[in-house]
């Protein structure tokens, strides 16, 4: 009995080293592009600084004029903006009976992320305050400082 279960497992042992192969191999592209990309990320809040979940944060590169990248903030009104090519973004938080609210040119370098929170004013979605301020970057290298 012994016997024919360990002829089993180990006929087994291909099968489970290929599927294992192809997880590893799926995961390779995502984490290359971590090396080449950088992110923008922060917090949308009211003047009161209560944060404002579903707001929509938006990133448009100013240079290359591709598709804008999108982010939804959480309950907790944090957004975060992945995989986005180095380079300037104009970034515009909107959220429902706020202000719309524009910074940029706000620079991605790879493998940071830099840091951008936004203040919404109460008002109507047709008024916009333009911000224009340098973005800070967190230090991926050591987690126990966010600035330069």
């Amino acid at each position: 009995m012994r016997k024919t279960l360990r002829i089993r497992a180990l006929s087994m042992l291909p099968l489970v080293a290929t599927v294992l192969f192809v997880i590893v191999m799926g995961c390779a592209p995502t984490f290359a592009q971590s090396l080449t990309t950088g992110a923008i990320s922060g917090v949308v809040t009211d003047q009161s600084g209560g944060v404002i979940p579903g707001a929509t944060v938006t990133a448009a590169n100013i240079e290359r004029h591709g598709a804008p990248r999108t982010a939804v903030t959480s309950s907790l009104g944090t957004y975060e903006i992945t995989l986005l090519d180095p380079g300037n973004y104009q970034v515009i938080a909107e959220a429902k009976g706020f202000k719309k609210e524009e910074q940029g040119p706000i620079t991605v370098t790879v493998s940071q992320t830099s840091l951008l929170n936004f203040t919404l004013e109460v008002g109507s979605a047709t008024q916009v305050v333009e911000v224009t301020a340098n973005a800070q970057l967190i230090q991926t290298e050591n987690p126990n400082t966010t600035r330069r």
